[in-house]
Protein backbone atom coordinates (compact mmCIF):
# COMPACT_ATOMS: atom_id res chain seq x y z
CA UNK A 1 0.00 0.00 0.00
CA UNK A 2 0.99 3.63 -0.19
CA UNK A 3 3.60 4.98 2.17
CA UNK A 4 2.33 5.17 5.74
CA UNK A 5 2.16 8.33 7.85
CA UNK A 6 5.30 9.26 9.80
CA UNK A 7 4.02 7.47 12.89
CA UNK A 8 1.03 5.23 12.12
CA UNK A 9 -0.67 3.55 15.03
CA UNK A 10 -0.43 0.08 13.45
CA UNK A 11 1.72 -0.92 10.48
CA UNK A 12 2.13 -4.30 8.81
CA UNK A 13 4.99 -4.70 6.36
CA UNK A 14 5.10 -7.70 4.03
CA UNK A 15 3.56 -9.97 6.66
CA UNK A 16 2.93 -13.65 6.04
CA UNK A 17 0.61 -15.93 8.02
CA UNK A 18 1.68 -19.51 7.44
CA UNK A 19 -0.17 -22.62 8.54
CA UNK A 20 0.70 -26.31 8.28
CA UNK A 21 -1.92 -28.67 6.92
CA UNK A 22 -1.56 -32.34 7.80
CA UNK A 23 -3.72 -35.40 7.31
CA UNK A 24 -3.57 -39.15 7.83
CA UNK A 25 -2.60 -39.64 4.19
CA UNK A 26 -0.17 -36.77 3.75
CA UNK A 27 2.95 -35.41 5.38
CA UNK A 28 1.38 -31.98 5.16
CA UNK A 29 2.06 -28.75 3.39
CA UNK A 30 2.49 -25.09 4.25
CA UNK A 31 -0.29 -22.67 3.39
CA UNK A 32 0.20 -18.91 3.29
CA UNK A 33 -3.21 -17.55 4.30
CA UNK A 34 -1.69 -14.06 4.19
CA UNK A 35 1.01 -13.72 1.55
CA UNK A 36 3.01 -10.52 1.91
CA UNK A 37 0.45 -7.92 3.03
CA UNK A 38 1.40 -4.34 3.90
CA UNK A 39 -1.09 -1.91 5.42
CA UNK A 40 -1.33 0.76 8.10
CA UNK A 41 -3.98 2.28 10.34
CA UNK A 42 -3.54 5.76 11.78
CA UNK A 43 -5.07 7.20 14.92
CA UNK A 44 -8.60 8.42 14.33
CA UNK A 45 -8.91 6.39 11.13
CA UNK A 46 -11.04 3.47 9.99
CA UNK A 47 -9.55 1.15 7.39
CA UNK A 48 -11.95 -1.38 5.86
CA UNK A 49 -10.46 -4.68 4.74
CA UNK A 50 -12.92 -6.20 2.27
CA UNK A 51 -13.07 -9.38 0.23
CA UNK A 52 -14.69 -12.80 -0.06
CA UNK A 53 -14.64 -15.37 2.70
CA UNK A 54 -11.31 -17.17 2.63
CA UNK A 55 -9.33 -14.20 1.38
CA UNK A 56 -7.27 -13.88 4.58
CA UNK A 57 -8.97 -10.88 6.20
CA UNK A 58 -9.36 -12.34 9.69
CA UNK A 59 -5.83 -13.73 9.69
CA UNK A 60 -4.54 -10.26 8.80
CA UNK A 61 -6.45 -8.78 11.74
CA UNK A 62 -5.02 -11.41 14.06
CA UNK A 63 -1.51 -10.60 12.82
CA UNK A 64 -2.08 -6.93 13.64
CA UNK A 65 -3.14 -7.89 17.18
CA UNK A 66 -0.29 -10.40 17.59
CA UNK A 67 -2.82 -13.18 18.09
CA UNK A 68 -0.91 -14.82 15.24
CA UNK A 69 2.86 -14.76 14.84
CA UNK A 70 4.06 -13.53 11.46
CA UNK A 71 6.16 -16.13 9.62
CA UNK A 72 7.71 -13.27 7.65
CA UNK A 73 7.49 -9.50 7.66
CA UNK A 74 7.13 -6.96 10.45
CA UNK A 75 4.36 -5.74 12.74
CA UNK A 76 4.71 -2.33 14.40
CA UNK A 77 2.48 -0.67 17.00
CA UNK A 78 2.88 3.01 17.87
CA UNK A 79 6.31 3.06 16.24
CA UNK A 80 7.65 -0.03 18.03
CA UNK A 81 8.43 -3.35 16.37
CA UNK A 82 6.29 -5.98 18.13
CA UNK A 83 6.86 -8.80 15.63
CA UNK A 84 8.72 -10.98 18.11
CA UNK A 85 7.47 -9.48 21.37
CA UNK A 86 6.45 -12.14 23.86
CA UNK A 87 5.42 -12.67 27.43
CA UNK A 88 5.20 -9.38 29.29
CA UNK A 89 5.64 -7.40 26.10
CA UNK A 90 2.52 -8.86 24.50
CA UNK A 91 0.55 -8.64 27.74
CA UNK A 92 1.30 -4.92 27.98
CA UNK A 93 -0.08 -4.50 24.45
CA UNK A 94 -3.36 -6.26 25.18
CA UNK A 95 -4.91 -3.31 26.94
CA UNK A 96 -4.00 -1.01 24.03
CA UNK A 97 -5.51 -3.20 21.30
CA UNK A 98 -8.71 -5.20 21.33
CA UNK A 99 -10.80 -7.49 19.10
CA UNK A 100 -14.55 -7.32 18.48
CA UNK A 101 -15.62 -10.79 17.40
CA UNK A 102 -18.03 -11.54 14.58
CA UNK A 103 -20.46 -13.66 16.58
CA UNK A 104 -21.83 -12.03 19.77
CA UNK A 105 -23.61 -15.30 20.57
CA UNK A 106 -20.26 -17.09 20.91
CA UNK A 107 -18.00 -14.33 22.25
CA UNK A 108 -19.93 -13.76 25.50
CA UNK A 109 -19.73 -16.45 28.20
CA UNK A 110 -23.33 -17.66 28.68
CA UNK A 111 -22.59 -18.60 32.32
CA UNK A 112 -21.62 -15.06 33.34
CA UNK A 113 -23.63 -11.91 33.89
CA UNK A 114 -22.82 -8.86 31.81
CA UNK A 115 -21.16 -7.21 34.82
CA UNK A 116 -18.73 -10.13 35.22
CA UNK A 117 -17.91 -10.19 31.51
CA UNK A 118 -17.20 -6.46 31.43
CA UNK A 119 -15.15 -6.36 34.61
CA UNK A 120 -12.94 -9.35 33.77
CA UNK A 121 -10.44 -7.35 31.60
CA UNK A 122 -9.95 -4.93 34.50
CA UNK A 123 -9.24 -7.79 36.90
CA UNK A 124 -6.43 -8.80 34.56
CA UNK A 125 -4.99 -5.44 33.55
CA UNK A 126 -6.00 -3.22 36.50
CA UNK A 127 -5.45 -5.47 39.50
CA UNK A 128 -5.33 -2.58 41.96
CA UNK A 129 -8.66 -1.15 40.84
CA UNK A 130 -11.38 -1.45 43.46
CA UNK A 131 -14.62 -3.36 42.84
CA UNK A 132 -16.53 -0.09 43.03
CA UNK A 133 -14.29 1.52 40.39
CA UNK A 134 -14.65 -1.53 38.12
CA UNK A 135 -18.43 -1.38 38.36
CA UNK A 136 -18.42 2.35 37.56
CA UNK A 137 -16.20 1.72 34.51
CA UNK A 138 -18.68 -0.96 33.37
CA UNK A 139 -21.55 1.50 33.70
CA UNK A 140 -19.63 4.05 31.64
CA UNK A 141 -18.88 1.48 28.93
CA UNK A 142 -22.51 0.41 28.65
CA UNK A 143 -23.64 4.01 28.44
CA UNK A 144 -21.04 4.66 25.76
CA UNK A 145 -22.45 1.89 23.57
CA UNK A 146 -26.05 2.93 24.12
CA UNK A 147 -27.19 0.31 26.65
CA UNK A 148 -29.02 2.57 29.07
CA UNK A 149 -29.80 2.68 31.87
CA UNK A 150 -26.67 0.56 32.47
CA UNK A 151 -27.87 -0.95 35.74
CA UNK A 152 -30.72 -2.60 33.82
CA UNK A 153 -28.18 -4.64 31.81
CA UNK A 154 -25.38 -5.36 34.30
CA UNK A 155 -27.25 -8.21 36.02
CA UNK A 156 -28.48 -9.85 32.84
CA UNK A 157 -27.07 -12.98 31.23
CA UNK A 158 -26.21 -12.94 27.49
CA UNK A 159 -29.28 -15.02 26.60
CA UNK A 160 -31.45 -12.25 28.04
CA UNK A 161 -30.15 -9.77 25.45
CA UNK A 162 -31.22 -9.27 21.85
CA UNK A 163 -28.68 -9.67 19.04
CA UNK A 164 -27.99 -5.95 18.85
CA UNK A 165 -27.69 -5.68 22.62
CA UNK A 166 -25.26 -8.60 22.68
CA UNK A 167 -23.05 -6.95 20.10
CA UNK A 168 -23.12 -3.68 22.03
CA UNK A 169 -22.17 -5.58 25.18
CA UNK A 170 -19.28 -7.23 23.30
CA UNK A 171 -18.09 -3.82 22.14
CA UNK A 172 -18.42 -2.49 25.67
CA UNK A 173 -16.21 -5.34 26.91
CA UNK A 174 -13.58 -4.34 24.34
CA UNK A 175 -13.72 -0.72 25.54
CA UNK A 176 -13.24 -1.51 29.22
CA UNK A 177 -9.45 -1.13 29.06
CA UNK A 178 -9.74 1.99 26.86
CA UNK A 179 -7.82 0.61 23.85
CA UNK A 180 -6.22 2.75 21.17
CA UNK A 181 -6.74 0.22 18.36
CA UNK A 182 -9.65 -2.14 17.66
CA UNK A 183 -10.07 -4.87 15.06
CA UNK A 184 -13.79 -5.24 14.33
CA UNK A 185 -14.18 -8.61 12.61
CA UNK A 186 -17.51 -8.60 10.73
CA UNK A 187 -19.17 -6.82 13.67
CA UNK A 188 -22.59 -6.46 12.01
CA UNK A 189 -22.89 -9.48 9.72
CA UNK A 190 -25.32 -11.31 12.04
CA UNK A 191 -27.50 -8.30 12.86
CA UNK A 192 -30.65 -6.80 11.36
CA UNK A 193 -30.18 -3.90 8.97
CA UNK A 194 -31.51 -1.28 11.40
CA UNK A 195 -29.20 -2.51 14.17
CA UNK A 196 -26.24 -2.62 11.75
CA UNK A 197 -26.47 1.12 11.19
CA UNK A 198 -26.46 1.78 14.94
CA UNK A 199 -23.40 -0.41 15.55
CA UNK A 200 -21.48 1.12 12.64
CA UNK A 201 -22.37 4.63 13.83
CA UNK A 202 -20.93 3.64 17.22
CA UNK A 203 -17.65 2.48 15.64
CA UNK A 204 -17.53 5.73 13.65
CA UNK A 205 -17.86 7.72 16.88
CA UNK A 206 -14.99 5.75 18.42
CA UNK A 207 -12.92 6.53 15.33
CA UNK A 208 -13.80 10.22 15.58
CA UNK A 209 -12.70 10.16 19.22
CA UNK A 210 -9.19 9.13 18.11
CA UNK A 211 -9.29 5.33 18.05
CA UNK A 212 -7.77 3.39 15.16
CA UNK A 213 -10.23 0.85 13.70
CA UNK A 214 -9.54 -2.02 11.31
CA UNK A 215 -12.96 -3.05 9.99
CA UNK A 216 -13.01 -6.54 8.48
CA UNK A 217 -16.04 -7.03 6.27
CA UNK A 218 -17.37 -8.50 3.04
CA UNK A 219 -20.02 -5.76 2.94
CA UNK A 220 -18.60 -3.19 0.54
CA UNK A 221 -21.49 -0.68 0.88
CA UNK A 222 -20.88 -0.53 4.64
CA UNK A 223 -17.17 0.01 4.05
CA UNK A 224 -17.86 2.81 1.58
CA UNK A 225 -20.18 4.63 3.97
CA UNK A 226 -18.10 4.49 7.13
CA UNK A 227 -14.42 3.82 6.33
CA UNK A 228 -11.82 6.44 5.50
CA UNK A 229 -9.84 4.01 3.35
CA UNK A 230 -10.55 0.64 1.76
CA UNK A 231 -8.16 -2.23 1.11
CA UNK A 232 -9.51 -5.00 -1.15
CA UNK A 233 -8.07 -8.43 -0.39
CA UNK A 234 -8.04 -11.52 -2.55
CA UNK A 235 -6.39 -14.86 -1.76
CA UNK A 236 -3.98 -13.47 0.82
CA UNK A 237 -3.00 -10.32 -1.08
CA UNK A 238 -4.10 -6.68 -1.21
CA UNK A 239 -5.18 -6.08 -4.82
CA UNK A 240 -6.43 -2.49 -4.49
CA UNK A 241 -6.30 0.20 -1.81
CA UNK A 242 -7.02 3.86 -1.41
CA UNK A 243 -9.44 6.44 -0.09
CA UNK A 244 -12.97 5.04 -0.01
CA UNK A 245 -14.39 7.40 -2.63
CA UNK A 246 -11.40 6.88 -4.94
CA UNK A 247 -11.77 3.09 -4.85
CA UNK A 248 -15.53 3.25 -5.42
CA UNK A 249 -15.63 6.02 -8.02
CA UNK A 250 -12.67 4.74 -10.02
CA UNK A 251 -12.07 1.04 -9.32
CA UNK A 252 -9.00 -0.24 -11.12
CA UNK A 253 -8.77 -3.94 -10.31
CA UNK A 254 -11.28 -6.29 -12.01
CA UNK A 255 -11.98 -7.93 -8.65
CA UNK A 256 -12.95 -4.60 -7.10
CA UNK A 257 -15.22 -3.89 -10.07
CA UNK A 258 -16.90 -7.26 -9.64
CA UNK A 259 -17.55 -6.58 -5.95
CA UNK A 260 -18.98 -3.15 -6.74
CA UNK A 261 -21.03 -4.50 -9.63
CA UNK A 262 -23.37 -6.47 -7.36
CA UNK A 263 -24.33 -3.43 -5.26
CA UNK A 264 -27.85 -2.36 -6.29
CA UNK A 265 -28.32 1.29 -7.26
CA UNK A 266 -31.08 3.42 -5.78
CA UNK A 267 -31.30 5.30 -9.08
CA UNK A 268 -33.52 3.31 -11.51
CA UNK A 269 -31.93 5.17 -14.43
CA UNK A 270 -28.49 3.97 -13.51
CA UNK A 271 -27.72 0.51 -14.81
CA UNK A 272 -24.57 -1.31 -13.80
CA UNK A 273 -23.14 -4.08 -15.92
CA UNK A 274 -23.01 -7.16 -13.70
CA UNK A 275 -19.70 -9.04 -13.72
CA UNK A 276 -20.23 -12.59 -12.51
CA UNK A 277 -17.01 -14.20 -11.33
CA UNK A 278 -16.32 -17.72 -12.50
CA UNK A 279 -15.78 -20.45 -9.91
CA UNK A 280 -14.76 -20.13 -6.27
CA UNK A 281 -11.79 -18.55 -4.55
CA UNK A 282 -8.90 -21.07 -4.96
CA UNK A 283 -7.23 -23.06 -2.22
CA UNK A 284 -4.45 -20.81 -0.80
CA UNK A 285 -2.23 -23.88 -0.66
CA UNK A 286 -2.43 -24.14 -4.46
CA UNK A 287 -2.49 -20.48 -5.48
CA UNK A 288 -2.41 -19.94 -9.27
CA UNK A 289 0.83 -18.86 -10.89
CA UNK A 290 1.08 -15.24 -11.96
CA UNK A 291 -1.81 -13.03 -10.90
CA UNK A 292 -3.82 -14.95 -8.32
CA UNK A 293 -7.08 -13.60 -9.72
CA UNK A 294 -6.49 -14.44 -13.40
CA UNK A 295 -8.42 -17.79 -13.49
CA UNK A 296 -11.61 -15.89 -12.57
CA UNK A 297 -10.85 -12.55 -14.18
CA UNK A 298 -13.18 -11.44 -17.03
CA UNK A 299 -10.33 -9.32 -18.47
CA UNK A 300 -7.55 -11.89 -18.10
CA UNK A 301 -4.87 -12.24 -20.78
CA UNK A 302 -2.13 -14.87 -21.29
CA UNK A 303 0.33 -12.47 -19.66
CA UNK A 304 -1.68 -12.58 -16.43
CA UNK A 305 -0.68 -16.20 -15.85
CA UNK A 306 2.99 -15.22 -16.08
CA UNK A 307 3.20 -11.94 -14.14
CA UNK A 308 2.49 -11.51 -10.44
CA UNK A 309 1.81 -7.77 -10.28
CA UNK A 310 2.66 -5.63 -7.28
CA UNK A 311 0.60 -2.68 -6.14
CA UNK A 312 1.12 0.36 -8.35
CA UNK A 313 -0.10 3.93 -7.91
CA UNK A 314 -3.00 4.82 -10.19
CA UNK A 315 -2.02 7.66 -12.52
CA UNK A 316 -3.21 11.01 -11.20
CA UNK A 317 -4.50 9.55 -7.92
CA UNK A 318 -1.87 9.61 -5.17
CA UNK A 319 -2.77 7.14 -2.45
CA UNK A 320 -4.79 4.93 -4.81
CA UNK A 321 -3.06 1.68 -5.78
CA UNK A 322 -3.97 -1.48 -7.66
CA UNK A 323 -2.16 -4.74 -8.44
CA UNK A 324 -3.06 -5.38 -12.08
CA UNK A 325 -0.96 -5.36 -15.23
CA UNK A 326 -3.69 -3.27 -16.89
CA UNK A 327 -3.17 -0.38 -14.46
CA UNK A 328 -1.08 2.37 -15.97
CA UNK A 329 0.13 0.19 -18.80
CA UNK A 330 1.63 -2.49 -16.57
CA UNK A 331 2.68 -2.98 -12.99
CA UNK A 332 5.95 -4.12 -11.54
CA UNK A 333 6.34 -7.78 -10.70
CA UNK A 334 6.84 -9.07 -7.18
CA UNK A 335 10.28 -10.19 -6.37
Amino acid sequence: MTSAPTNPLVELTDVVARFSQRSLFSRGRSIDAVAGVSLHVDRGEMLALVGESGSGKTSTGHLALRLLDAAEGRVCFDGHDITTAGGRGVRALRRRMQLIYQDPYESLDPRCRVSTILEEPLRIHERRMSARARRERAREALTRVGLTPPDAFLKRFPHELSGGQRQRAAIAASLMVEPEFVVADEPVSMLDVSVRAEIMALLARLRDAGMGVLLITHDLPTAVKYADRIAVMYLGRIVEAGASRAVVDNPQHPYTRALLGVIPSLDPRKRTKLQVLRGEIPDPGAAPAGCRFHPRCPLGTPACSQQDPALRVVSGEPGHEAACILVGGGAGQRG
